[in-house]
């Protein structure tokens, strides 16, 4: 499989044109569009992590240091 990454305009009309180098064989390919997401919503993903953030904050579950973290990997792969 062979990846090739190319910008391209969606029209108004949400029609989106590729025109691939002619080193590409004809045949099936697999498509996939990432769209940039816009300014509103960056902040609302920026919104939800910090819901998460909080909800984590108030469980109770203690947090770990690095170093703790580091010497439990440590310990399991030991074993």
């Amino acid at each position: 499989m062979h990846t090739i990454r190319l910008t391209a305009q969606i029209t108004h009309d949400r029609h989106l044109q590729i025109v691939l180098p002619d080193s590409i064989p004809e045949g099936e390919a697999e498509v996939v569009v990432l769209i940039k997401d816009s300014q509103e919503q960056a902040a609302a993903q920026e919104d939800y992590l910090s819901v998460f953030f909080d909800h984590l904050e108030n469980t109770g579950i203690p947090r770990c240091s690095k170093e703790e973290i580091d010497r439990f990997l440590e310990e399991e792969r030991a074993d």
